[in-house]
């Protein structure tokens, strides 16, 4: 069987797309479409991608075959640190969310950051 390219740009074998509509959503999937453009483009109706996009996603292994590393020690230095306190209300402005951020002073790096509400008791 022989490839054909494209004189532009390198592109699949026309056999890739053999396969059938699956592999071709996969590859719309891969290029990160919209999923209302994979719609039109394949002629088919939201809830089938949905469910095919379900079955694809069951596939994949709930580790990602990532390994946590032992954690390493790390040497902490005193810093001339800045804190600032924040207030916003989220929703309703009965809802109040304070935030408390440290700053090293040289670096503007954070040093620390609390969310939550101004309670004795804390986030």
């Amino acid at each position: 069987m022989q490839t054909m390219w494209s004189p532009i740009c390198l592109c699949l074998p026309t056999s890739a797309f053999v396969n059938g509509p699956k592999s071709r959503i996969e590859l719309l999937l891969a290029e990160r479409i919209s999923l209302g453009g994979i719609c039109r483009v394949m002629e088919i109706k939201a809830h089938q991608l949905y469910a095919y996009m379900d079955e694809l996603y069951a596939e994949i292994p709930t580790d990602l075959a990532c390994r946590i590393s032992q954690p390493t020690v790390i040497e902490l230095y005193g810093r001339d640190c800045e804190p600032e306190e924040l207030w916003n209300f989220v929703l309703y402005k009965a809802n109040k969310q304070w935030v408390w951020v440290a700053l090293d002073r040289a670096t503007r790096q954070v040093l620390a950051l609390s969310i939550g509400d101004r309670s004795a008791l804390g986030p």
